[in-house]
């Protein structure tokens, strides 16, 4: 490796020279020169010399190569760069960009316009000039499409998976996340992203093309191991053995490999021991996943398809004025609600006499802590607007080291109403620290949501129902695997505290219970006494008399 400080100036520019003219034949040579050009630091690894190879391998037998590799692992960043050297090194090549996600397939299409146009890039492919006219729209570079100077089809287009592609012929094919989580669950979304992959696509490669696949996996039956599975690809497997090796395996060898098979290699040096103990902490199951290469099947899983949830129509709820008891839980989230923040969660659930329970609404945002607290005591009027008595009991889970930020907003927004004279200031809200690990207590949930002793309100998995509702679901369903766990958390919380009230109203009460229940009472009337007597001599006082001298002790 070169020291660029022990080098001259002229020396430098000859070393820089040199590695532009090896990058033109070295694709991993180059992937590495342009990462170094856009700031990355560059942390060579064994394993992206061999997807390379693979890549290569496949495309001189007429074979289509897949790469499965963890998360943040490189393989979309060396893929991208990769798309633009072959470009370079045949400027008559047309490519397409599809992904599962249209977006992510612009945002790959952004990375390789970024590489072409590149200072580092024309130095080595002096010969490859976009076409600015074509490329173009309105003065803002087109998010579907690259054309190169002096030829009348893009170079680089964009497609989504389902796209139609009638009339176009492509020389590369990328295939970029095109297999997505929603392949976990359904049968019939993993039959129609194989129908689209191969039907579609695969059929549009000109003679002499190939595709490339980088994918993660989510089903043993999903289209990424069914191509692990056909000869007519070559598949580069990498998982993690624990979190001391990374193994690797390569699935129908190409006769013209030559090198062993599969093999472990040490830990790349970005994803050391630490962090890989720490991902692996988080949940076992996504680890095995997505960092262990081995798919799940969907019975695996916490949750049943939302299809499956029980629900209930509004004349199914116990009438108000019973033995029901409406309790909140409320899982905050700090910050600024930034959108990639935490999501602050709240649901309200309803637990009869008979122990049935029912989720009555959700709120689901990223908001600040003031908006939150807002939220908890608009969500205890649309309970009062149903005829019920309102929230009977909000429980705000904490950790000790959180209590300040979310207390403080809690308790100026219940004194503003109070000081209002909102009839809806009172409601009592306690603060719960946890005492085990979340997906510990949303695993618990489980039985309740796939049973049917929670229950859910008609129509509330439609689009219609509303954002927080869609979240609800997503966050759920998709557990462990969602980007987020804030509703699902929350949700466990306002279970496991409906079914401690319930257990009030459940059975009759003791002597010794109606004793204690009677003394509770008595002492929180005299408390709301001497609080009264004391908000009467401070106002009567203009505020001269001190909270020391009538406050409750």
């Amino acid at each position: 490796m070169i020291d660029p400080s022990k080098l001259s100036d002229d020396e430098a520019i000859e070393a820089v020279k040199q590695l532009a003219i090896d990058a033109r034949t070295s694709v991993q040579g180059y992937c590495d020169l342009m990462l170094a050009a856009e700031g990355h630091v560059v942390v060579p690894h064994e394993i992206h010399w061999l997807m390379h190879e693979v890549i290569d391998k496949a495309a001189a037998v007429g074979k289509h190569a897949v790469i499965v590799m963890p998360p943040e692992h490189g393989k979309t960043q060396q893929v991208a760069k990769r798309m633009v050297w072959e470009l370079g090194r045949n400027p008559d090549l047309r490519i397409g960009l599809v992904s599962g996600d249209i977006d992510l397939a612009k945002r790959n299409l952004i990375a390789t316009r970024k590489a072409l146009l590149s200072n580092i890039n024309s130095g080595i492919f002096p010969a490859l000039t976009p076409d600015l006219k074509a490329s173009k729209n309105g003065g803002e570079w087109s998010k579907e499409r690259l054309y190169l100077a002096g030829k009348p089809y893009p170079a680089f287009e964009v497609f989504p998976l389902d796209g139609s592609v009638e009339g176009v012929r492509l020389d590369r094919i990328w295939l970029d996340d095109a297999v997505t989580r929603k392949c976990h669950r359904s049968e019939a979304e993993r039959e129609r992203a194989h129908s689209a992959i191969h039907g579609t696509w695969l059929s549009r490669i000109t003679a002499g093309g190939h595709a490339i696949v980088t994918n993660n996996v989510w089903h043993r039956q999903d289209p990424i191991h069914l191509m692990a599975q056909s000869p007519s690809f070559v598949t580069l497997w990498v998982g993690y053995v624990e979190t001391d090796e990374l193994y690797w395996r390569i699935h129908h060898a190409p006769d013209n490999w030559t090198h062993p098979i599969e093999g472990r290699l040490p830990l790349w040096p970005v994803w050391d021991k630490p962090r890989l103990e720490a991902r692996r902490h988080e949940d076992r199951l996504t680890f095995k996943r997505l960092y262990g290469g081995k798919a799940l099947l969907a019975e695996e899983t916490r949750f049943p398809p939302v299809d499956e949830w029980h629900t209930y129509e509004t004349l199914d709820l116990p009438a108000p004025g019973g033995d029901e008891r409406i309790v909140a839980f409320l899982d905050p989230a700090g910050g600024k609600g930034a959108k990639n923040e935490d999501f602050a969660a709240l649901s309200v659930v309803l637990i009869s006499a008979k122990r049935e329970m029912f989720l009555l609404d959700c709120w689901i945002q990223r908001a600040v802590p003031q908006d939150q607290a807002a939220a908890c005591w608009e969500m205890h009027r649309k309970v009062k607007h149903l005829g019920y008595r309102g929230i009977d009991r909000l429980e705000v889970e904490m950790l000790p080291k959180d209590e300040l930020w979310m207390q403080g907003p809690l308790q100026d927004h219940q004194a503003e109403l109070k000081r209002r004279g909102d009839p809806d200031w009172k409601l009592w809200w306690t603060v719960r620290h946890p005492r085990e690990h979340k997906h510990s207590r949303i695993e618990r949930i489980n039985p309740h949501i796939r049973n049917g002793w929670l229950k859910f309100p008609k129509g509330f998995s439609a689009f219609t129902a509303g954002e927080d509702w869609q979240r609800l679901v997503s966050m759920t369903e998709d557990f462990p695997f969602a980007d987020h766990d804030d509703a699902p958390d929350s949700l466990s919380g306002a279970v496991t505290l409906a079914e401690e009230m319930g257990a009030a109203v459940t059975r009759p009460e003791t002597e010794a219970e109606a004793v204690a229940r009677v003394v509770r009472e008595g002492r929180e009337a005299r408390r709301e006494n001497v609080l009264a007597k004391r908000d009467w001599r401070i106002e009567a006082s203009g505020g001269r008399a001190g909270a020391g001298q009538w406050g409750f002790k």
